[in-house]
């Protein structure tokens, strides 16, 4: 029998929508599977999912979760870190975010990827880097001001080389979660722009013969993980889905190879413990996407 030439929708609503992992406070848990830890960026993922995919009682659950953390903590953090890209990801479903917003704008403004300076900003998501262009996106255009529009225009400029977002300004690597989240973020700014053309058309270069990415590029990298997968198909789908026809079939191909046949969710990487709640988030937009089920539109997950 041939391989599944896109995941099982049915069981991947039955991980997310049946039977997601969930921590004791109701936080959407990392992944299912060994060291899982309770994840604000993953309930607020998981919220924003419920919200794309009609199922407004979940999301209420949800985003009354969040409002709970950010009251608690002043946004969504981990390890004690408060995060600008994390606190970002929840604004467009919190009942009222503008105080929120207020906290990761002058976040952003100060060049910061956390609410706190940091000690350290050498990994690539505690760095004023262009994954942060996702965060920009989910703010309302009214507290998108001048300077801060400029600042990102700026970032997205002089990190991109040869079509690829550097994952840390003083560093060559490319991650490439990280480059799918600039590009996302910048496909919701400017639509299908000649940058974002240019992004796209570099995951396109970078897709191997069974649809996988590479976790680093010009780094070493042993991994290939099933967020940037999905994360590729989906811009492959809303960008220019006749140009990289061939590129999306070969990506929903591959992530049905990491769908787990037990929970219906998506492994991390093949072979491997984790049943990732963010990598089968993806995967379900970009099979609907990749499958015409869902139209584009200018609000990713």
């Amino acid at each position: 029998m041939p391989p599944p030439d896109s995941p099982d929708l049915v069981a991947l609503d039955r991980f997310l929508v049946g039977s997601p992992p969930l921590a004791p406070d109701g936080r959407v848990l990392s992944w299912s599977g060994p060291d899982a830890f309770p994840y604000d960026e993953s309930t607020a993922l998981l919220a924003r999912h419920y919200a794309w995919a009609d199922q407004p009682s979940r999301k209420r659950h949800l985003v009354a979760v969040l409002e709970q953390r950010v009251a608690t903590c002043g946004g969504l953090e981990r390890d004690g870190l408060v995060y600008a890209f994390d606190t970002a990801l929840a604004l467009p479903v919190l009942g009222d975010g503008r105080p929120t917003a207020l906290r990761t704008v002058l976040a952003l403004l100060d060049s910061r990827a956390a609410a706190a300076p940091l000690e350290s900003a050498d990994r690539w998501s505690r760095a004023f880097a262009p994954h942060l262009l996702k965060a920009f996106a989910s703010l309302r255009p009214e507290e998108r001001s001048p300077a801060l529009t400029l600042a990102f225009r700026e970032l997205a400029r002089e990190t991109q080389e040869g079509g690829g977002f550097r994952s840390h300004p003083e560093h060559p690597g490319i991650y490439v979660h990280a480059h799918c989240y600039a590009t996302e973020g910048l496909w919701a700014l400017e639509g299908t722009s000649e940058a974002v053309r240019r992004a796209v058309d570099w995951l396109a270069d970078h897709q191997e013969a069974d649809g996988g990415l590479p976790a680093w590029v010009n780094a070493p990298s042993d991994r290939r993980p099933a967020d940037a997968v999905a994360q590729a198909a989906r811009l492959f789908a809303i960008v220019d889905p006749s140009r990289h026809a061939r590129q999306l079939e070969r990506a929903l191909g591959r992530l049905a190879a990491l769908q787990d046949p037990v929970t219906g969710g998506i492994r991390y990487i093949e072979g491997g413990p984790h049943v990732n709640v963010w990598a089968s988030i993806f995967a379900h937009q970009a099979t609907r996407l990749g499958r015409r089920l869902a139209a584009p539109t200018q609000s990713l997950v």
